[in-house]
C-alpha cells in the first residue's frame, strides 16, 4: 500500500479516535452533572409550599406570620422528613427571649438543634450554650456517655442570631450568633441515622429557616 496512504488513515484514524473520546466524556460529565444535581435538592424555604415535602402539616400547629416568621405557645420541634441518612444543610435565624435564659438543661434559651436522635440520651445536640455528643460516634468511636464538646458565651438576647450547621457522615458544623459568631466541628465518621429536630420555646422565634438535603 502506498506510504502516503497509510500515513493519512493513520492520521485520520487519530482524528477520528479523540473525536469520539471527546463525545464520550462530555457526555460521560453531563450525566455526571445530572446525577448529582438529582441527588442535591435545591435549597427551599420551609415555611414556604416548596418546604412542606421536608415538614409536612407541623407547621399548623405553630403561630406562622405571613413573612414567614415561626413562634409557639408550648416547648415544640419542627422534626425535618427525609433528612435521615442523607447529608443535609440547615439555615435560619432566631431570636431569643431573655425569660428563658438558662430555662432548661436540653434547651437553654428556648432553642437547641437535636440531630441524628433516638431518643434524649441518645443524639447529638447543638443549642446556644454547648455542643454534647450523647452516645453518638465521633471520630469514629462511640461515646459511652455524654460528652460535652464544646460550650457558648452567652448569647445575645432581643437581636436576630443567625444559625448554620451542615451535617454528613464526614462532620457537623455548627456556627450561631449575631455580633458575637461561635461554632464548633464535629469531625467522622459520625452518625448518620436518626431524626433531626429544630426545638424551641414560647418566646422564641425563627425565621428564613432554610433547608438543603444531599448537597454536603
Amino acid at each position: 500500500m502506498n506510504p502516503r496512504i497509510v500515513a493519512f488513515l493513520g492520521v485520520l484514524f487519530v482524528v477520528c479516535f479523540n473525536v469520539v473520546l471527546f463525545v464520550w466524556s462530555a457526555r460521560r460529565d453531563k450525566a455526571r452533572a445530572a446525577q448529582k444535581a438529582s441527588a442535591s435538592g435545591p435549597s427551599v424555604l420551609l415555611h414556604r409550599a416548596e418546604g412542606k415535602r421536608f415538614v409536612g402539616d407541623q407547621l399548623q400547629f405553630f403561630n406562622v406570620s405571613a413573612d414567614g416568621e415561626i413562634t409557639s405557645t408550648n416547648l415544640a420541634w419542627i422534626s425535618l422528613y427525609y433528612t435521615e441518612g442523607k447529608p443535609f444543610r440547615l439555615s435560619g435565624e432566631v431570636w431569643l427571649n431573655e425569660t428563658n435564659s438558662a430555662s432548661a438543661t436540653d434547651t437553654p434559651d428556648g432553642f437547641a438543634l437535636f440531630l441524628r436522635e433516638w431518643d434524649s440520651l441518645h443524639r447529638y445536640q447543638f443549642s446556644t450554650r454547648s455542643v454534647d455528643v450523647k452516645r453518638r460516634l465521633r471520630g469514629g468511636r462511640p461515646e459511652k456517655g455524654i460528652v460535652g464538646v464544646s460550650s457558648f458565651k452567652t448569647p445575645e438576647f432581643g437581636a436576630w442570631l443567625s444559625f448554620s450547621v451542615d451535617a454528613s457522615a464526614a462532620n457537623l458544623s455548627y456556627t450561631f450568633g449575631g455580633t458575637l459568631m461561635q461554632g464548633v466541628e464535629l469531625i467522622g465518621p459520625l452518625d448518620v441515622d436518626g431524626a433531626n429536630k429544630i426545638v424551641i420555646a414560647p418566646g422564641t422565634r425563627l425565621k428564613n429557616l432554610r433547608l438543603e438535603v444531599g448537597a454536603h
